[in-house]
C-alpha cells in the first residue's frame, strides 16, 4: 500500500477512522491481543500527526478518533468494558411510519419534467452518509448530474431511456483505494443508497437504481462525469418527482425465505 505520507485527504481521513475504529472496539470487547492494538494506536498517533503536518482541516471525525485513543489508553489501565450504558427514556420504539415507508417504496421510471429542489437532493445525500459502512471508513462520494429542463425527453423504462428522462442522477461510488476485503465496497454502497431511496420516497420523489458494473464503459463514465479512477461506480439513482404509480409487486412470504435454526452452538472456525 501507498505510504500515508502521500496520501490525499480522502485516503489519510479513511485510514484514520479506520484505526480509531479498530481501537474503539479493542475497548469494548475481551481482546487479549494488546500488543497489536498498542502499535494501531501509535498508528493513530501518527497518522493524526501528518494529518496536521498537510494541514488538513479539523473535522469533527478527527476529534471523534482522538477520543477514541483517548479512551483506549485507559482501556489499557483500567481493563474493563467501555460500554455506554442504555438510556432508557431516549430507548428506540417501533416507527410504525418507517414501516409504511418501507412497504410503500417503489422502483419509479418514469418522472415529470420538474426540477428537484437542491435541498431535497442535499437531504437525500445525507441520509446516505448515515448508513453504516465497514470499519466506519465513510468511503462513500455521490456525483451529482442535474439535467435542464429543456433537455429531458420522454424516454422509456430501459436503462438509456430512463437516463433520459431523469432529472437528477446520483452517481453512487466508493473509494476503494484503502479496501482489503473483497466485498465490502459493494455493501457499504448498497447500505448507503437504501437510506437514500426510503428518504427520498418520504419526500415525495420517485427513484430507480441503474447498475453501473461490468455492461458500462467505466472509463467513458469517469471522464464523462469527472469521476476519479480510484472511486468504484456501483450504481446510479435516477431521481425526480414520479410520473407513473406503480403496481406493488407480489413479494414472498418472509416464511419461505427464512430458516430458525434453532440453538446451535458457535462452531470453532
Amino acid at each position: 500500500m501507498t505510504s500515508p505520507d502521500n496520501f490525499d485527504q480522502l485516503q489519510l481521513g479513511q485510514l484514520i477512522r479506520f484505526n480509531a475504529h479498530m481501537l474503539d472496539v479493542a475497548t469494548r470487547t475481551r481482546n487479549p491481543d494488546v500488543d497489536k492494538k498498542n502499535q494501531e494506536s501509535m498508528d493513530l498517533e501518527r497518522l493524526l500527526a501528518l494529518w496536521r503536518k498537510k494541514h488538513f482541516p479539523e473535522t469533527p471525525y478527527i476529534s471523534w478518533a482522538e477520543k477514541k485513543l483517548r479512551t483506549y489508553k485507559i482501556w489499557l489501565t483500567e481493563r474493563k468494558l467501555m460500554v455506554n450504558p442504555v438510556q432508557e427514556k431516549i430507548a428506540v420504539q417501533k416507527d410504525d411510519d418507517l414501516q409504511t415507508i418501507i412497504r410503500e417504496r417503489r422502483s419509479i421510471r418514469f418522472w415529470k419534467k420538474k426540477q428537484v429542489p437542491r435541498e431535497l437532493i442535499m437531504e437525500i445525500l445525507e441520509a446516505g452518509i448515515y448508513a453504516p459502512s465497514a470499519f466506519n471508513r465513510l468511503p462513500w462520494r455521490f456525483f451529482i448530474a442535474e439535467t435542464p429542463l429543456n433537455e429531458l425527453k420522454e424516454g422509456d423504462a430501459s436503462n438509456p431511456g430512463m437516463f433520459e428522462q431523469a432529472p437528477v442522477r446520483i452517481f453512487v461510488t466508493v473509494d476503494e483505494r484503502l479496501f482489503f476485503e473483497k466485498y465490502s465496497g459493494a455493501l457499504d454502497a448498497g447500505l448507503a443508497m437504501q437510506n437514500m431511496l426510503l428518504t427520498a420516497h418520504q419526500l415525495g420523489l420517485g427513484t430507480c437504481l441503474i447498475y453501473q458494473g461490468e455492461f458500462v464503459d467505466k472509463k467513458k463514465l469517469e471522464e464523462f462525469y469527472r469521476i476519479p479512477a480510484y472511486c468504484m461506480v456501483y450504481c446510479a439513482i435516477l431521481l425526480g418527482y414520479p410520473d407513473e404509480t406503480p403496481e406493488i409487486p407480489v413479494r414472498m412470504p418472509v416464511e419461505e425465505i427464512s430458516v430458525f435454526l434453532g440453538e446451535i452452538p458457535n462452531p470453532d472456525f
